[in-house]
């Protein structure tokens, strides 16, 4: 017998602690929120999260993310040349490799070499709390067997003001239209 439990309804305060440093990196962080919607998403697709995947996707999309990087973000290694610049590929290796840790125990000095060259040492730090934190969102949801809100119709949501969070994770959007709901 298959058990869910509605984190939301039954501890909305534990979603909201693993909440906060999603939130503080898309608010305080120099990264492009291009490339967060990226690593959210390819975090969701390494941990096996479909409709993970599928939200994220579908708000990066909203806010202008062309479909076929979407397409291929499973494949990035694989991509052709100019999809994804070298600073998304380096992120992208970073997230695989911080999702996986457990696998390999630690990060290559190559790869972290890698990084130094493309990302500063804040952004770095930015960018590794954005994996943890969508890692730490996915593994509850998976772990307890929570299942999704159920989609309603598409509809814009209108953001009041810039940084105002998202009515689906919290994160803070930015501009003013927000993601499709």
């Amino acid at each position: 017998m298959d058990i869910e439990i509605d984190v939301l309804r039954t501890a909305p305060g534990a979603l909201e602690a693993l909440r906060q440093p999603g939130e503080y990196v898309a608010r305080r962080s120099d990264l492009e929120p291009e490339l967060l919607n990226l690593v959210r998403t390819y975090v969701s697709h390494l941990n096996g999260c479909r409709e993970c995947v599928d939200r994220h996707a579908e708000r990066a999309r909203a806010v202008g993310e062309e479909p076929i990087r979407m397409q291929l973000l499973p494949h990035w290694r694989e991509a052709p040349d100019g999809v994804f610049s070298e600073r998304e590929r380096s992120a992208l290796a970073w997230t695989e490799t911080v999702t996986r840790l457990g696998e390999s125990s630690r990060a290559s000095g190559a790869l972290r070499a890698e990084l130094r060259a493309r990302f500063t040492e804040r952004d770095l730090i930015d960018l590794t709390v954005a994996v943890i934190s969508a890692n730490g969102l996915d593994r509850l949801a998976l772990a307890l067997g929570t299942r999704p809100r159920p989609r309603r119709p598409a509809v814009r949501v209108r953001m009041e003001t810039e940084g105002e969070p998202c009515p689906l994770c919290g994160v803070p959007q930015e501009g003013a239209e927000g993601p499709v709901v």
